[in-house]
């Protein structure tokens, strides 16, 4: 391992870079390229783990020196500087250490990303200008004394000379094999076992009234398996993501309904983690969704109806509006150590279930008492996925099919989908330069001749399907995105707005 100081003066500069105009650029190579001058064998894994160490020291002792409003602060400025997503991302990733107190020793530090050091960085970043003097060098009070041996150890990846970090997202070709395990993990009695104990404990939020929480427990993993074993997979690429991350920040214009769903049944994978929260939502689940299973769902089916959970475990019976249902469950990455086991092990588990109805408009703010921020992802995701059913179609989709064998295969352990995996990405999203010549813009309906070209930025926008009756209101709308654009004609100059923000202190 490198000394303190070297160590600290790499970290040094991925900090002063976000405090720079471009940010962390090429992260992963800045990292092994600062370190891999030590020239002492360092693994990419011990790299990786080493400046993890350095920052996260860095980031708890500043939170227990900075005033309990500096986080947000230092969020807010990461959301003025890199825009919502980074800001998401640097939300997500202080909730891992638990910035309220939990002892250094008990954080969880396998699941090595540059996304995470990138995120940490930012938000250091972030308390050096609100809180500090504005330079990275007043992080150095804040530097760790030596590690002990069996910190040590780890940082030099000595304790387990196995281990290689799990890489996230996974190929898309092995998302059948996911689902595979997945529907070999939830039918094992140990998870059973475990559903009832969450069903007991109140960690579930819907439940069905049964005679005991292992019956509740049993039929909560039975329906997931059944959603499971019938639905479509979907992979959405990184591109899409961050798309679906903006949607989902915005107001949905338009009620929920059964035509923008794009499967009955359907298992997403996001190929970047979408935060539960929200930046600057306090009291918000913390944590990041990897996928999520929806399924149609008729609460009628079980006779017996069914028990709402609130905080404390008090318990009231839920309304079930509308005539359609869906009951999505998110999933986040397994926290299991990879060690061999009787249970099968996939890479996600089960977080948390949630019921959308038919008629739902989701017209605020994510709401973490009811939908959380990466619930309303996969929603986004679905109306980008079904835009094309509306005849304005965003996203292109390349299919991946399953080998016939392995398909049979599937189909012996009660899975009855195909196995094809649609890959999802957004349609010809390469940003045109200003500089080159644009291509011919659609159509816009207006008389007016512009004289410049601008960037519109993406949006939503509820979009009438008959515009000749809507001043009768014999018209429907329908939630559409329209992505960033350049409007005006061909050859015209670019125009350019820079705002200046004058703060001025005023007197009581």
């Amino acid at each position: 391992m490198p000394s303190l100081d070297r160590l600290a003066q790499t970290c040094e500069a991925l900090v002063e870079a976000n405090l720079g105009r471009n940010g962390v650029q090429g992260l992963h190579q800045t990292v092994w390229n600062a370190t891999s001058q030590y020239g002492d064998g360092a693994s990419e894994v011990a790299v990786f783990r080493q400046t993890m160490w350095m920052l996260m020291c860095w980031l708890v002792t500043v939170r227990a020196w900075v005033p309990e409003t500096a986080v947000p602060e230092a969020i807010t400025w990461i959301e003025r500087r890199y825009g919502q997503q980074a800001a998401a991302l640097a939300t997500t990733h202080a909730a891992i250490l638990d910035l309220q107190g939990v002892p250094l020793g008990e954080i969880r530090l396998d699941e090595d990303q540059p996304e995470r050091i990138a995120s940490w960085a930012q938000l250091l970043a972030g308390l050096c200008v609100t809180q500090g003097d504005g330079s990275v060098s007043w992080l150095r009070q804040f530097d760790p004394p030596e590690p002990d041996a069996a910190m040590l150890a780890w940082l030099e990846g000595r304790e387990r000379p196995a281990w290689q970090p799990r890489p996230w997202p996974p190929d898309p070709r092995q998302v059948p094999e996911i689902r595979r395990k997945l529907v070999a993990y939830l039918d094992d009695p140990d998870t059973r076992w475990e559903h009832a104990q969450m069903a007991d404990g109140g960690l579930i939020r819907l439940i069905p009234r049964a005679d005991s929480f292992g019956l509740a427990g049993d039929l909560l993993t039975d329906y997931e398996l059944h959603r499971l074993q019938k639905a479509r997979l979907y992979v959405v690429d990184a591109d899409m993501c961050q798309v679906a991350a903006r949607k989902a920040a915005r107001p949905r214009t338009a009620p929920l309904s059964a035509h923008r769903v794009p499967a009955p049944f359907g298992f997403l994978l996001f190929s970047e983690p979408m935060p539960l929260s929200l930046p600057g939502q306090s009291g918000g689940p913390r944590g990041e969704i990897v996928a999520a299973s929806w399924g149609r769902w008729d609460p009628g089916e079980w006779k017996d109806g069914w028990w709402q959970v609130a905080e404390h475990g008090i318990l009231s019976e839920p309304k079930f509006p509308g005539d359609a249902h869906w009951w999505i469950t998110l999933y986040e990455e397994s926290a299991d150590d990879g060690e061999p086991g009787d249970r099968p092990q996939p890479p996600v588990e089960p977080h948390q279930p949630y019921v959308l109805h038919a008629g739902d408009i989701l017209a605020q703010a994510a709401d973490e008492a009811q939908l959380p921020y990466a619930a309303r992802a996969v929603i986004a995701c679905w109306d980008l996925i079904t835009q094309e059913r509306i005849g304005k179609p965003l996203t292109e989709t390349t299919t991946l099919e399953r080998k016939p064998s392995k398909a049979r295969a599937d189909r012996r352990r009660g899975i009855e989908d195909d196995g094809t995996v649609h890959l999802v990405t957004i349609r010809g999203r390469a940003a045109p330069s200003t500089d080159q010549p644009q291509a011919a813009l659609p159509h816009q309906r207006s008389t007016i001749s512009y004289q410049h070209r601008w960037t519109v930025q993406e949006h939503s926008r509820s979009h009438c399907m008959n515009p000749v009756g809507h001043a009768d209101g014999n018209c429907n709308h329908e939630d559409i995105t329209i992505l960033e654009f350049v409007k005006g004609p061909a050859g015209a100059p670019f125009l350019r707005r820079d705002i200046v923000h004058i703060l001025r202190k005023i007197d009581p």
